[in-house]
């Protein structure tokens, strides 16, 4: 059980910027949506446009973030097991 903990929270301090950026960017898809369904039909306002971008760069840099933390995070466990890092994909050998 405290082995579990462990593990959990140092997955969730390697990738808290990732996560932070993809929950502010789910508050931004939030926002987003509400708005929409406040307007009905009707064109989307322009003051809709910066609040999409500013959700799409905050998903992008949050997935960029994971993505890396987690390649990262393969080539250590590589290193640490004795593998040539350089040469490690991340994927189980077949």
């Amino acid at each position: 059980m405290a082995a579990a903990t462990s593990r959990l929270r140092s997955a969730l301090s390697r990738y808290a910027l990732g996560l932070w950026f993809c929950a502010i960017a789910a508050l931004g898809l939030l926002r987003v949506w509400m708005k929409i369904v406040r307007e009905g039909q009707a064109p989307w306002p322009a003051d809709l446009w910066p609040w999409i971008v500013g959700t799409a760069l905050c998903a992008a840099v949050g997935v960029d973030l994971l993505v890396r933390e987690r390649r990262r995070h393969a080539l250590d466990l590589a290193h640490s097991a004795g593998g040539d890092p350089a040469s490690y994909t991340g994927r189980p050998s077949t």
